[in-house]
């Protein structure tokens, strides 16, 4: 079930009107406060893989966001994810190798958010993993990052290889610091 800080909000899922994605994807999911409105900025999170949170159950990544960016003073998150299909394991995307990214769209919500007076937070963590996995993660990522050039980018802290932090290996008082 929903943690009891999200109890009382609605979440739903956010596509790219156009975006080749079915509703199975689930690139991205906006979470809304009882009191949220279409004005209210959006703080945007970007992952690398989906967990299996949905509508109606969340987990330690989505609970650590949600405390971060209510703490932040924001009444809507988004999570989006460079790619598309859940994955609680890393190295079950590399059966997605072969299939485009959908960097297009995550910049796209992602400009949104920022243009919507919010902040945009990198958050897929270390790309470690498999050489094969590395190099998928890599290409994600450097697909999405010239998308985004001129939005500021935070995050949670950076890993060793200077990537944002994964939110659902830190605590819930870990402070935003500008990535890029």
């Amino acid at each position: 079930s929903l943690p009891v800080e999200v109890a009382g909000t609605r979440c739903e899922w956010c596509y790219v009107e156009g975006a080749p994605l079915s509703p199975s994807d689930r690139t991205s999911l906006l979470w809304w406060t009882a009191d949220a409105t279409e004005k209210d900025p959006i703080i945007a999170w970007i992952g690398m893989n989906p967990s299996c949170a949905d509508e109606q159950h969340s987990d330690k990544t989505c609970h650590v966001c949600w405390h971060t960016s209510r703490r932040e003073g924001f009444k809507r998150y988004m999570m989006l994810n460079l790619f598309s299909a859940p994955a609680t394991d890393p190295p079950d995307l590399l059966v997605y190798s072969g299939r485009p990214g959908n960097h297009v769209e995550v910049a796209h919500l992602a400009r949104e958010a920022h243009k919507s007076g919010g902040r945009v937070v990198a958050a897929w963590g270390a790309l470690g993993g498999t050489p094969d996995l590395q190099r998928l993660m890599r290409a994600r990522r450097d697909a999405l990052l010239p998308l985004l050039d001129g939005v500021p980018l935070w995050c949670l802290g950076r890993t060793q290889d200077g990537s944002p932090k994964h939110p659902s290996r830190l605590g819930y008082g870990v402070p935003m610091e500008r990535w890029r």
